[in-house]
């Protein structure tokens, strides 16, 4: 999905909570990715560059996701936490997944007035698929040229260890989340 702005999104490491969440899943969306960047900060200090998601499972929900908008260079926000509810296939989940990374490189949701896209709608799109709008790509650029985003992609760990962290939740009794 990310093809179009020249990057690729690998998954480094992948933890597993099966007995017990490490937080509280309890509370609405900006609680969790509070407590989860909180958890981030203590056990995932050494790879602070690192973009971690938490992804969770549940039946019901109210929201999908949570990200800090713009903070992938940033060590201590470039984290979120996303929804898996029973209702949706991978695929769509996959493209939950893109628009919060999306949101946390600094895209925002495609204006549908304004953004030209080569399909019927786009990734950045609340009816998403899995291409993104030319507008998206040229907001990506630009972000892409900031000297932070710069810095961080000269220094050589960027280059052998650009990736997402992503830690899944455990058990049926716990949070109401069940093991994947």
């Amino acid at each position: 999905m990310f093809s179009q702005l020249n990057m690729t999104i690998m998954l480094t490491s992948l933890e597993l909570w099966s007995d017990q969440n490490k937080i509280s899943l309890s509370g609405d969306a900006n609680e969790v990715l509070q407590r989860f960047v909180s958890w981030k900060e203590q056990f995932l200090f050494q790879r602070s560059h690192d973009m971690a998601y938490l992804l969770i499972y549940r039946d019901l929900l109210n929201y999908v996701g949570a990200t800090y908008h713009g903070m992938a260079c940033n060590p201590k926000f470039a984290a979120g936490i996303a929804l898996y509810p029973q209702m949706i296939t991978l695929d769509a989940f996959s493209v939950v997944m893109a628009q919060l990374l999306g949101i946390n490189l600094g895209l925002t949701y495609d204006d549908i007035y304004n953004c030209y896209c080569p399909g019927s709608t786009c990734i950045m799109n609340s009816e998403a698929i899995l291409k993104f709008s030319v507008f998206r790509i040229k907001k990506f650029q630009k972000w892409f040229t900031k000297e932070e985003v710069q810095q961080l992609v000269a220094m050589e760990f960027w280059n052998h260890q650009n990736s997402v962290i992503v830690a899944l939740k455990g058990n049926a009794v716990i949070e109401n989340v069940v093991t994947l």
